[in-house]
């Protein structure tokens, strides 16, 4: 799926899951007000595009090998559920923040891989 449209905004109407890349090259990609989760099976690649996350959760949950692209990009809460050999990769930089009054958890970042006895928690 690919979001291009220059100064463009696409605010979801509901949840969303897609089955293939992710690809933000222009535009905006809103969560909206209700904070439409995202349920991600291939990868994520952010190169001109913005995402604004506001208090949604992208789930990880391919089964195969995921590639995570996104050049900085913002996540409010972001999980790991992929249970395949090569898991999630990493190829860039990404921050993702949890406020207490937004979720109810103290201040921090949350990527957990479900799938798996590891839990990585850093706050």
């Amino acid at each position: 799926m690919q979001f291009n449209g220059g100064g463009g905004t696409w605010i979801l109407q509901d949840s969303m899951t897609v089955t293939s890349t992710m690809t933000l090259t222009g535009g905006t990609l809103d969560t909206s007000a209700n904070n439409q989760e995202i349920l991600l099976q291939g990868g994520w690649v952010s190169n001109g595009g913005s995402f604004n996350a506001r208090k949604s959760t992208v789930t990880l949950n391919g089964s195969n090998a995921q590639i995570i692209n996104s050049a900085g990009t913002v996540f409010e809460v972001l999980w790991d559920s992929n249970a395949a050999a090569n898991g999630v990769t990493f190829a860039s930089s990404f921050t993702a923040t949890l406020t207490s009054a937004s979720h109810g958890w103290s201040n921090g970042m949350i990527i957990r891989r479900l799938a798996v006895a590891l839990a990585l928690e850093v706050w």
